[in-house]
């Protein structure tokens, strides 16, 4: 379908459909929406409920008031109010920043009436369909998070934007973003994607979020030197080498992958928060220099020696649960640890652990310990001790 069918289709739906807003948008969006609301019973009932909800924001519920206000506002905020229909909106046209997340929204078509839209939240709704927002050029955010969004090509001619969450939907292709190059946060995690190589073309990308998909080969990533903050939880990938030289990363996230090998990170000095969780990795080695973290999880892997974690003197959120862990001595010298989790090691003497003055969180449970006391007092304290066979 090309794009003058698209255009015509969307006019046509305003024309037909709601004729009576079609025929005020032409005028200020004061007189629009007053004219609109006292006739409201003119229109479906989705939009009579609509602007129902709209007038519930002023206690007189006089459209002439609403609409001094509506009618000037250039942010609109209307989420979590059941809306099925966004029509009577196609009337004000001055609207820059719009919420209508979490409602039941199906129909986009009256935006097409709001030029000046910058900032849009269609979040938690009920999208398959997001043609109509190709003709928003203006936009600068836009938030499609929770759909059932499988077609991101209307997005395509949208070069202003900066943010963009689709999150949460049935996306595979992301060839469509191609040409937003202005685009500095992504969030595209939990969809269908296998193929990330269009990503390789959006070099300004500071935020990106690709956990819960189905990834195996992550080298389009090595396209992208500005990263600071990567997600990439929940997928396929036993290979981080392309990762090695995004030295600007200050946060990542590769939790639930098949990593053994964690060497290529050794570099990426400016990590603060790492979290490699449910992986398969023995050795730490890699971590010693990374001395800027201050929240590591190493959760359900494979680890006996944690030496090198003596070397990270600026930890204060430490998770090694679910490992083979005998000696904690290495912790000791970790002056800054505030919380702890060693549940479930094969730890039988936590005495070390005495030294952390500052620790206020502290997880020895299911461990095979001499002394089943705590080794710091005045704390939140676990040390449930292994069942009984």
């Amino acid at each position: 379908m090309n794009r003058w069918f698209i255009g015509s289709t969307i006019a046509l739906t305003l024309l037909t459909v709601t004729p009576a807003i079609a025929q005020e948008s032409s005028e200020d969006p004061v007189t629009a929406f007053r004219e609109l609301c006292e006739g409201r019973d003119r229109l479906s009932s989705d939009a009579q409920y609509t602007i129902e909800r709209m007038l519930g924001r002023f206690e007189s519920g006089d459209c002439a008031i609403a609409a001094e206000t509506l009618g000037t506002e250039t942010t609109l905020n209307l989420p979590s109010l059941q809306l099925r229909s966004i029509e009577p909106l196609a009337v004000l046209t001055q609207v820059e920043s719009l919420n209508v997340a979490d409602n039941q929204i199906t129909d986009l078509s009256p935006l097409t009436q709001l030029p000046h839209l910058r900032h849009l939240d269609l979040s938690q709704n009920q999208l398959t369909d997001i043609a109509p927002l190709a003709t928003l050029t203006q936009l600068e955010s836009l938030h499609l998070f929770s759909n059932q969004i499988d077609d991101l090509s209307p997005l395509s001619g949208l070069v202003n934007l900066t943010t963009l969450n689709v999150a949460f939907n049935e996306v595979i292709n992301l060839a469509p973003l191609q040409p937003l190059q202005n685009l500095t946060d992504l969030y595209i995690h939990e969809n269908k994607l296998q193929d990330i190589k269009p990503i390789a073309s959006l070099p300004q990308l500071k935020v990106l979020k690709l956990g819960g998909n189905d990834l195996h080969d992550i080298s389009p990533l090595a396209s992208l030197p500005y990263l600071e903050s990567l997600t990439l939880g929940s997928n396929q990938i036993t290979d981080v080498s392309p990762l090695a030289n995004l030295t600007y990363l200050k946060g990542l996230s590769i939790d639930n992958n098949l990593l053994d090998d964690i060497r290529p990170l050794a570099n990426l000095s400016q990590l603060t928060h790492l979290n490699l969780s449910s992986n398969e990795i023995i050795d730490l080695e890699p971590l010693s220099g990374l001395t800027q973290l201050t929240h590591l999880d190493l959760y359900d892997n494979q680890i006996i020696d944690i030496e090198p974690l003596a070397k990270l003197p600026q930890l204060m959120d430490l998770n090694l649960a679910v490992n083979r862990i005998v000696r904690v001595r290495p912790l000791a010298q970790l002056s800054e640890l505030q919380r702890l989790d060693l549940a479930r090691n094969q730890i039988r003497n936590a005495r070390r652990l005495r030294s952390l003055s500052r620790l206020t969180w502290l997880d020895l449970s299911y461990n095979p310990l001499t002394d089943p006391t705590c080794p710091i007092s005045n704390i939140t304290c676990f040390t449930h001790p292994l069942p009984q066979l």
